[in-house]
Order: structure tokens, then C-alpha cells, then sequence
């Protein structure tokens, strides 16, 4: 079997610091992504994966719950739901913006209408 590749090799994937790193397992658990103390004691989701995920559910308002209670990192510290609310419409545009530029205009598609993640 062949290793997915892990994203951020050698960096938390929420803060990007370098340090004492584990296996991430948090909401985005199928993430091959590494994650340090300090944000898995704060229990924080990767920001850009917030983002995009309440994108494709419909928005901030569509995905409270289990969102409500979720902590991300914007340097120089940890912000909760409301704050991260509040980054969402800038913060999307920006995100999205750097995907077509990426990926191609095709990919905007995926976020057209709210569709159902399941988690497995």
C-alpha cells in the first residue's frame, strides 16, 4: 500500500509551528495531516477546512451544529465559532479565488449548491 502523502509535512496543520507533532484526528479526521500539543489540548480545526466546509454546507448559519463549539488559529491566537463567523465572507472569496487560480474554474462547482458530507 502506498503512504498518502501528508499535508504540511513537519508543521501542525492548524498553527503551521514546528514542534512536537502527532497524527491530526480531529472533525477532518481523513486528513493525513500532523498536529501539535497546543492545538490538540484547544482542539482546533484547521481554518481553511472550517472555511471550506461551511462553504459547501451553505454558509456559517447552515452549519452551527457541530460547528458552534469548534476553535481555529489566526496568528497570534485561537478564535471560536463567532469569530470565525465573522472571517467567513472575506476569507471564502480569498480561499476560493486561490483555488481557481490553482485548480482551474471548475472547481467552484463543488460549492455551488450546499451538499451533505458524510463523515465515515
Amino acid at each position: 500500500m502506498i503512504d498518502p502523502i501528508e499535508i504540511l509535512p513537519g508543521k501542525c496543520i492548524v498553527c503551521l509551528r514546528r514542534g512536537s507533532l502527532q497524527h491530526y484526528a480531529g472533525y477532518f479526521a481523513w486528513l493525513n495531516a500532523s498536529i501539535c500539543a497546543t492545538c490538540t489540548v484547544r482542539q482546533a480545526e484547521p481554518l481553511s477546512l472550517v472555511l471550506l466546509w461551511a462553504k459547501a454546507k451553505g454558509g456559517p448559519e447552515a452549519c452551527k451544529l457541530p460547528a458552534s463549539s469548534w476553535v481555529s488559529y489566526v496568528a497570534p491566537d485561537y478564535i471560536g465559532w463567532p469569530k470565525i463567523c465573522a472571517l467567513y465572507p472575506e476569507a471564502i472569496e480569498s480561499m476560493l479565488d486561490i483555488l481557481v487560480s490553482e485548480l482551474g474554474p471548475e472547481i467552484t462547482q463543488c460549492f455551488e449548491k450546499p451538499v451533505k458530507i458524510i463523515k465515515l
